[in-house]
């Protein structure tokens, strides 16, 4: 008997795809999400960047993608809502839930990066970075009260609001879907560090704001793991979730992030999912990032790792294509994986 999927799939289709892709363009993207729609992908992501790392607005696309697909669902992986209006952030989402039909997942964090283009990204929003944090939960109590509320005041350290009324609400209720991303692992080298300040007594560590989660999220997204860490860290969300904030049993969904290359062999796989994940974030990666972020080698080999991940509580995965034939990729993993996590 046919069931639930065990596991998920969510395909990012790369919304900067020209930085490795010369043919790139917004028709072929849709192309992408139509068909990854037929061959049975749970939902579509795109990412979202105003300075770092240059591509098409991800509410714009999606809503594009929504109007060309019937099933599947549209997400931001990861959108950055405090570095624009909430207001219309709001009334932007609530349209596209309207024109999805209620296929959304929101997925939002605070973003990640280089020190000083996240400074500048945060000045040209009207703050400092040092309280990126505490404007970015702001927000999400913001986008939440305007969804739910037919008129919101809201006094903020960050935001204050009087006598506010959307006009149009989501589909989805009470809202859609907030599904925050937080963590990341802490290399042993400081060398390979890459998001700020190096904390040596985090070195070898999946560390992160996972109360934030508990508190705020509809899902937790995360990346960087290991299966153990994996199982570890959502039972902490689930039981702050629970205890700490009064929410009910499974209130906040559990998914994560990983790059896919499905090969001939494990180390052809690997040697060009590490050449993807270079040219994609413009720097280097050490053996233990990729590592820890590359899902690779043959059919079975991809199986087997994913096996490990659904039983540590993974119930969607939102793949990134480490390939450069994109299409090609997307319909092998479809043909020899997904059937594996049928039900």
């Amino acid at each position: 008997m046919g069931g639930a999927p065990r596991l998920q799939f969510g395909l990012y289709a790369n919304n900067r795809a020209s930085v490795f892709l010369s043919d790139f363009s917004m028709e072929r993207l849709l192309d992408l999400a139509v068909e990854a729609e037929e061959l049975g992908y749970h939902s579509l992501w795109v990412g979202d960047s105003l300075l770092a790392k240059p591509r098409y607005d991800p509410i714009v696309t999606l809503t594009a993608i929504a109007a060309r697909t019937s099933t599947i669902k549209v997400a931001t992986g990861i959108l950055q809502p405090h570095l624009r209006n909430p207001v219309v952030t709001a009334l932007e989402w609530a349209t596209l839930d309207i024109v999805s039909k209620g296929r959304t997942i929101m997925g939002v964090g605070p973003g990640a990066g280089p020190p000083e283009l996240l400074s500048k990204e945060c000045e040209v929003a009207g703050f400092e970075r040092r309280v990126r944090g505490k404007v970015f939960e702001e927000c999400l109590e913001v986008l939440k009260a305007l969804w739910t509320r037919d008129v919101v005041d809201f006094e903020g350290r960050h935001y204050r609001y009087r006598d506010v009324s959307l006009g149009y609400k989501p589909v989805q209720q009470p809202h859609p879907p907030i599904w925050i991303a937080a963590g990341h692992y802490n290399p042993v080298k400081v060398e390979n560090y890459r998001y700020g300040h190096f904390v040596e007594a985090n070195a070898g560590k999946h560390t992160g704001p996972f109360d934030r989660v508990a508190r705020l999220a509809d899902g937790w997204l995360t990346n960087h793991i290991s299966p153990e860490e994996y199982a570890e860290r959502y039972a902490e969300i689930s039981s702050s979730a629970t205890e700490r904030h009064g929410r009910p049993q499974g209130a906040v969904h559990p998914a994560m992030n990983c790059w896919i290359n499905v090969g001939r062999d494990r180390q052809t796989a690997r040697d060009e999912a590490r050449g993807m994940l270079e040219i994609y974030h413009r720097m280097p990666f050490d053996d233990e990032s990729v590592d820890r972020w590359v899902i690779c080698g043959t059919a079975s080999q991809c199986i087997g790792r994913l096996e490990e991940f659904a039983a540590a509580g993974v119930r969607t995965m939102q793949i990134v294509l480490a390939s450069k034939d994109q299409p090609e990729q997307m319909r092998r993993i479809a043909r020899d994986v997904l059937p594996a996590f049928s039900g």
